[in-house]
């Protein structure tokens, strides 16, 4: 305890302490820059207004939505935090796309609004299962401790200026913040007697235990109140808005009303609210962790879809290892599980798939259009300044996807019930139905190989993402790799959109000019069997002798890509492409074989297509066994990207600017989810 005597108010007990400043203090004077240093590179108009330079904070910040996320979900919370809580707070969704993608989010200054906030939370996520704590560096510590923190600086305060001290304790009776009943409050932070009408009072109770600590009180004969509060209270300097945070805590300042480096910055900077279930690290299904909430489980689905394809939209671009780790597809949490009995799987409901859709989109909205995220707010809820998501910037500017989102954002978030009939009149859905029909024939055929299986992006991803729901549905995981090269360069319009990359171009063109050449012989020998020797030795040829340096090192990638993460390589390999000629899985073949020899192996390479155009190579196919729905299995379907160029031997596709794109991949994977539902249980009948 240190005690300041009236009349030897001019010095400090306290060992580590500066000396006090001497003389009077006189709170209706100019202020003294002895007592509150001035940041000299901030002007400002008003004597109320004072600029602590910014603490030192030391490394290891805590992980927090604006310096933890190292991507695009720091732009997500950032223009979340920016809105005021009123307006943030008009979505749960919006609140679960930033829990989803830091694990807590800051609430900021409350105020007034803490009752609605709190009664919000408690309907949103349940009384017991949301907290507001603090986050310390690593340590995440109950509101008791920031505020020892807290109090503890109005005390260092009080020793550096025990004028201040000696000045409020004699000419005032008590201290309040919000109103005079505040001075029931004692010293105990837990009584809050305005809680729901004012909001929460914390400085003057502060005030009253650092001068106890201090071994003074105020005067109980002074007729006045000192209120603490803002610029216009006759306390206003010892707001915690302008007196400094004295401990050396690492934290993230957030960007309020108060100057840097104070009390309230540090309070407000470090309390998060937390909600059972987010940011931990858990094996635990979502629809076990919110089984009496499950529809927070749907904006948890949504929520995450879209934090996995932000990065994607915001470089604008993707590379082939990161698409083939199916960002769009469902983890093993999100996949719906029995709400009685033994927890099984089971297929995402109608309901279900139209409620994560609709938020989806809703959430998309929020990022990408500021006028209309909620579907009820309107332009001047917003303040000017508020930022936009710059990767989202792309899909709100290009006419077709303005044209696009409008429309699937006015009948997917209406009250009208649509039906799936009229979802799959999107292109993006078109032949999705001769997918679903045979895929169980794909599933069949890997059973049968023993060894790993490599899927030709981009269409063969859609058999790779429901082989991932079989394996998931079993219980096992498979042994999978993903390489890339395109099929032709002519599209439905008669060019090229791959003119840019010189080498694939090379590349692919002479690939289909040596299959032209061997159908062509099949036509006439009708011998597919030694034509696909033929056109081995042709590629060998190739190889070895004619092709380019920048070809010859696409070459290598495709080996690479394909073998490099096998666990099984170099014992068989099973190479499955959904839709075509067969060239270029067969190319892709050839070359694992001619770089496999290069490294000593000789690995058995079969080639499995899903709808075989024609028959020149005689590779084993789907459609062989389909009668009159071959035509019709396993066409090419949209997808938002597009290739665009080869890094070295990384092919890296453009995102295309299509809302109606991205979303169609989330609705695709809950059909190809359900569709491995089903055929696991027509295969296994006792997992009905």
């Amino acid at each position: 305890m240190l005690p300041i005597d009236e009349g030897k108010e001019n010095e400090i007990k306290a060992e580590g302490v500066p000396p006090a400043i001497p003389g009077a203090f006189d709170p209706s004077a100019p202020l003294d820059e002895r007592f509150f240093p001035r940041d000299t590179s901030t002007s400002s108009s008003s004597a109320h207004q004072i600029h602590y330079p910014p603490i030192h904070l030391p490394t290891g910040i805590p992980r927090t939505f604006e310096t933890g996320a190292q991507n695009v979900a720091g732009h997500v919370v950032h223009k979340i935090e920016a809105l005021k809580p009123r307006r943030r707070l008009a979505s749960r969704e919006v609140a679960v796309l930033a829990l989803e993608g830091s694990g807590s989010l800051r609430p900021g200054f409350l105020g007034k609004e803490r009752a609605f906030f709190e009664q919000q939370w408690n309907e949103w996520f349940g009384n017991e299962n949301w907290s507001m704590e603090h986050l310390f560096g690593p340590l995440r510590l109950p509101q008791k401790a920031a505020l020892a923190l807290y109090e503890n600086s109005y005390v260092d305060f009080f020793k550096k200026h025990p004028q201040i001290a000696t000045f409020i304790t004699k000419n005032y009776r008590d201290v309040y913040d919000n109103s005079t009943t505040n001075v029931e409050s004692g010293t105990d932070y837990e009584h809050q007697e305005v809680r729901h009408s004012h909001g929460v009072h914390l400085q003057d109770i502060a005030i009253r235990r650092a001068l106890k600590t201090c071994g003074l009180s105020f005067n109980q004969d002074a007729a006045e109140l000192l209120q603490v509060r803002g610029g216009d209270s006759n306390g206003w300097y010892l707001s915690p808005g302008v007196i400094p945070f004295t401990h050396d805590i690492a934290y993230d300042p957030v960007s309020s009303w108060c100057n840097k480096g104070s009390i309230e910055e540090f309070y407000q900077s470090t309390r998060f609210c937390f909600v059972k279930g987010f940011g931990e690290h858990s094996s635990h299904s979502l629809w076990q962790t919110h089984v009496d909430n499950p529809s927070v489980v749907e904006d948890r689905i949504a929520a995450r879809f879209l934090l996995r394809m932000l990065p994607s939209m915001e470089a604008q671009q993707v590379s082939l290892p990161e698409m083939q780790v199916l960002p769009w597809s469902f983890d093993s949490q999100s996949l719906p599980l029995s709400a009685e009995g033994v927890p099984a799987h089971r297929p995402f409901s109608a309901d279900e798939q139209y409620s994560i859709i609709k938020k989806t989109v809703s959430m998309l909205s929020f990022l990408s259009n500021k006028e209309e995220w909620t579907g009820t707010t309107t332009r001047k809820d917003y303040p000017d300044s508020l930022p936009q998501l710059p990767s989202i910037a792309p899909f709100a500017r290009t006419h077709k996807s303005v044209k696009q989102f409008r429309e699937i954002t006015r009948k997917l978030t209406s009250g009208l019930e649509i039906t799936e009939e009229e979802l799959e009149r999107f292109p993006e859905f078109q032949h999705l139905s001769g997918w679903t029909k045979h895929l169980h024939h794909v599933a069949d055929r890997i059973k049968k190989h023993d060894g790993g299986v490599v899927f030709l992006a981009r269409d063969a991803l859609v058999l790779l993402e429901y082989m991932k729901y079989r394996d998931a549905i079993a219980g096992r995981n498979g042994d999978y790799s993903v390489a890339y090269l395109p099929g032709t360069t002519v599209t439905n319009s008669g060019t090229s959109s791959r003119r840019q990359s010189l080498p694939m171009e090379e590349l692919v063109t002479e690939v289909t000019n040596m299959y032209e050449h061997v159908r062509s012989l099949s036509l006439r020998e009708h011998e597919p069997n030694g034509l696909q020797t033929l056109f081995s030795q042709r590629i060998y040829a190739y190889l070895d002798h004619a092709c380019s340096e920048d070809s010859l090192t696409i070459c290598r990638g495709i080996y690479k890509q394909a073998t490099q993460n096998l666990k099984v390589w170099p014992q068989s390999l099973l190479i499955i492409d959904s839709d075509g000629t067969g060239k270029t899985a067969f190319f892709v073949k050839t070359v694992i074989e001619y770089f496999a020899e290069q490294d000593g192996y000789k690995p058995d390479v079969q080639v499995f297509l899903g709808r075989k155009r024609c028959n020149a190579l005689g590779l084993e196919a789907v459609s062989d066994t389909l009668g009159a729905e071959a035509d019709i299995s396993f066409r090419d379907l949209h997808f938002p990207f597009r290739f665009h160029d080869v890094e070295g031997d990384k092919p890296l596709f453009k995102t295309v600017g299509s809302v109606r794109r991205h979303v169609s991949l989330l609705l695709r994977s809950m059909k190809l989810y359900n569709t491995a539902i089903k055929d696991f249980r027509q295969e296994n009948p006792l997992h009905s």
